[in-house]
């Protein structure tokens, strides 16, 4: 078992890797680890009229489960409603929206040697916007 401690620089690690991964490719990074009482955005990005919520799941080799499988409908309900309230508070009502899933494998050493990005992983299942 993992220590907090371990658990949360390889957290970051993923976090970075995807992070980079969207801004290789035209997105600019809003925020990450936007907080609020409904919940957790690991990466909030915008690129052009498309804004992405991004969840963040990494492991290391000795995980067995799929990063993307921890991803409960549970969760997605906490994320949307999370995103409803992070468009309500800066007013992005004209966005498409989109929501993401990275998985990130890290090595024993803790590098990055996979990262794999699910767009549109799941629908909003409770929040219009």
């Amino acid at each position: 078992m993992l220590s907090y401690h371990k658990r949360r620089t390889i957290g970051n690690t993923g976090e970075r890797a995807a992070a980079r991964y969207l801004r290789d490719r035209g997105f600019l990074i809003l925020h990450t680890n936007y907080r609020c009482y409904a919940g957790e955005i690991d990466i909030i990005a915008r690129k052009l009229n498309l804004l992405v919520f991004a969840e963040v799941k990494t492991r290391s080799s000795a995980d067995f489960a799929a990063p993307e499988e921890s991803v409960t409908y549970s969760k997605e309900k906490k994320i949307t409603n999370t995103a409803s309230h992070y468009i309500d508070k800066y007013k992005l009502h004209n966005l498409e929206c989109r929501f993401d899933i990275f998985s990130v494998y890290v090595n024993e050493k803790g590098r990055v040697t996979k990262v794999e990005h699910l767009p549109d992983a799941f629908d909003e299942p409770s929040v219009s916007f």
